[in-house]
């Protein structure tokens, strides 16, 4: 009964012309984790039309802690051309997969060549509250020669530990000229105005 249901479930979203109707029968799917149905959900993440739709598949996708859905959604976050949906992709990785996206985003972000997709990633790692990503981040920050990409983990860092950003962004702004130097100093004020040291 039970594979019938999810059958026609999926036939049901593939019929579906209204971006509604189909975002509504997918969050029916919630509960269900046949692997024909992670696959559906997982093709809606990446190739619906509508980003409703493809945002309701990552989040239904999300809470299953699949790898094959973890790269999913990291293919969703390089790939996808509306910024919404990349952005719920990172927020939905940061929050179902707080440990093995450090590892994997770590891994990705070293592997790739693409520009965009680097500081995406970079993004993702400074939303990730784990302390590991920002000392993570913050030894990438040596490691990568592209001015781009260090001022984007300067952003990240705002999200990890106190301690960890004084000292990180106190030895930046010595080592470094402008515009990194200039950057960490305005990032070192904002942080002691805010904590009031």
């Amino acid at each position: 009964m039970g594979f019938f249901r999810k059958r026609s479930l999926e036939e049901q979203i593939a019929s579906k012309s209204n971006p509604r109707a189909r975002a509504y029968l997918i969050s029916g799917l919630k509960h269900i984790r046949h692997p024909a149905v992670t696959q559906k959900l997982i093709a809606c993440a990446r190739n619906d039309p509508d980003p409703f739709v493809r945002m309701q598949a990552i989040s239904v996708l999300a809470p299953r802690r699949d790898p094959k859905v973890l790269r999913s959604l990291l293919s969703v976050i390089k790939n996808d051309n509306h910024p919404h949906v990349r952005k719920f992709a990172v927020k939905a990785i940061q929050d179902a997969y707080q440990k093995e996206a450090l590892d994997i985003l770590l891994s990705s972000l070293r592997q790739t060549k693409n520009r965009v997709f680097r500081k995406r990633l970079v993004e993702a790692l400074g939303g990730l509250t784990l302390r590991e990503a920002g000392l993570a981040l913050m030894n990438l920050f040596y490691e990568i020669d592209e001015q781009e990409i260090q001022l984007e983990i300067l952003r990240a860092t705002g999200n990890f530990e106190l301690e960890d950003i004084i000292h990180f962004l106190e030895a930046v702004n010595a080592e470094y000229s402008d515009p990194i130097a200039g950057m960490a100093t305005k990032m070192l004020r904002r942080v002691k105005r805010a904590h009031q040291i």
